[in-house]
């Protein structure tokens, strides 16, 4: 190998090293599991005072929600918030190749993403412009699963936690449905706990 080829071949392992360490600080190394706990007991999201299920797809007659839900949070006065938890920068793009487009039907009354801290913040509000996304506002959470929350960007200079539009409050029926969906998802957990364990 001359000279020129060994230079080349520096560049390019350096160039690579670079590639690979900005794909690590663009993602997180938090656990879905940990990350959905931690939003869980979040003060906004408290499972102690709403009812928050995971995973939800709501295919029914009661719960028109045509796409799944990482994370859907009823509030005691029956309003629904729904949050799409990312891990890396890939995935929240690929969000947007999606059919659905997080749409409610007038059932959640904020939509968030919650993405690793070290997304860049005007580069992810880019992002959400360009797709024309409807969301409340962006949870930013850190390796400490420490939340900062940030509003939908109106302007440069506003920035709003805002309800989405046409939303309404829940009927008993679609609050207990949120209920029963969420108990599901425990019982599926519980299944596979025993199942490790024999």
């Amino acid at each position: 190998m001359n000279v020129l080829e060994q230079r080349q071949a520096e560049a390019y392992n350096s160039m690579q090293t670079a590639v690979q360490k900005l794909r690590r600080t663009m993602n997180t190394q938090r656990t879905l599991c940990e990350i959905e706990v931690a939003l869980a007991h979040y003060n906004s999201f408290d499972f102690r005072r709403n009812i928050v299920a995971f995973n939800v797809n709501g295919w029914s007659g009661t719960l028109p929600i045509f796409h799944e839900c990482d994370m859907l949070v009823c509030t005691k006065s029956g309003y629904l918030t729904e949050i799409e938890i990312k891990r890396t920068w890939s995935d929240f793009v690929a969000d947007f190749k999606k059919k659905h487009k997080h749409e409610s039907n007038g059932l959640m009354k904020y939509f968030y993403y919650c993405l690793p801290a070290s997304f860049d913040l005007e580069k992810t509000y880019d992002v959400l412009e360009e797709h024309k996304v409807n969301y409340s506002g962006i949870l930013f959470y850190d390796e400490y699963l420490n939340f900062q929350f940030y509003g939908f960007r109106v302007s440069q200079d506003d920035y709003r936690n805002r309800c989405m539009q046409g939303h309404k409050k829940l009927t008993i029926e679609q609050q207990l449905e949120v209920a029963r969906l969420g108990a599901m998802r425990v019982i599926g957990l519980k299944e596979k706990l025993i199942t490790k364990r024999q």
